[in-house]
């Protein structure tokens, strides 16, 4: 991939490709991911057939092409009349948004209620799947922190869960752990402080809000430090321009990912006075500055 990765980068410096807006600075042209490729490039036709020559030159060196059956492209501002010549030359299907990747939504606007049905769906198969069985309140709790948890993890350490959200996800937990049919239940501990520590009267569960603020933390850690990578450096380039993460005002331009984490930005700083606090990051530190307090145990 490293020979098409050059081949790639070489026709937009020879001006053969118009990069993509806001891709131009860092020279982005691409993303490989495990097997997937991701290429970026404006939406006109010299710019296509130049990377279509590159993919079948690829294509007859390594012998891998694009799967025409799980290949879609995305357009955004493109005329109809451009977008009908590319797609008979690449012979790709017309994506939409938003779809997912990795279980996550990519969306041209904020992340809506419905686009978490799929990881509600997951959750609620999985939790019905459990219910066939008789399981002790401790298996409970471990499968809740350690499956349930797996499952939203890549969601709540990319954007803000909305409140509706965390709220729909905590009833199918809660329903799941006082009942063994997910339908009648007495319930004798309110879920909020079932989520607190052992020490503090709780069952030790993980507060998905919580959870999900102190992941968002990371990144935050991530932009602070200014750790390698490619969303940091882009971050940096085009949303803080000659100020820092700390001072940056939210903007309408700010994608929805990175209001997010303007908000979680507010809040550390809420609790922790200024900014030269955030020291020695860790997930579990920020988790147990977001998460709930009860009473400790005498």
């Amino acid at each position: 991939m490293e020979i098409l990765s050059h081949h790639l980068r070489g026709i937009c410096s020879q001006h053969q490709v118009s990069y993509l807006p806001k891709c131009s600075k860092l020279q982005l042209t691409h993303l490989i991911f495990s097997d997937d490729l991701m290429v970026f490039t404006r939406g006109d036709l010299p710019s296509v057939l130049a990377i279509k020559s590159v993919l079948d030159q690829f294509a007859l060196w390594s012998g891998l092409s694009p799967n025409l059956d799980k290949t879609d492209i995305y357009f955004g501002g493109v005329p109809m009349s451009v977008k009908r010549l590319i797609l008979d030359q690449m012979q790709f299907v017309e994506g939409s948004f938003p779809f997912r990747y990795l279980g996550a939504p990519f969306n041209t606007s904020r992340v809506t209620a419905d686009m978490y049905n799929g990881l509600l769906s997951k959750i609620m198969t999985v939790i019905e799947h459990w219910s066939v069985n008789l399981l002790t309140y401790a298996c409970k709790v471990q499968l809740l922190n350690s499956v349930i948890f797996g499952l939203n993890s890549y969601w709540c350490s990319s954007v803000l869960l909305s409140k509706l959200v965390v709220n729909q996800i905590n009833k199918l937990c809660r329903n799941f752990f006082w009942s063994s049919d997910n339908r009648h239940k007495i319930v004798f501990k309110s879920w909020s402080s079932m989520c607190l520590p052992r020490d503090e009267r709780g069952f030790d569960i993980r507060e998905i809000f919580a959870w999900n603020k102190a992941l968002l933390a990371k990144l935050i850690w991530n932009l602070d430090q200014k750790k390698e990578g490619i969303w940091v450096s882009w971050v940096h380039c085009y949303y803080f321009h000659r100020s820092n993460f700390w001072d940056v005002i939210p903007i309408d331009a700010h994608s929805d990912s990175f209001r997010s984490l303007l908000k979680v930005r507010d809040t550390c700083t809420a609790a922790l006075g200024n900014s030269q606090n955030v020291q020695g990051f860790s997930v579990s530190r920020a988790y147990e500055l977001f998460r709930s307090r009860g009473d400790p145990c005498p």
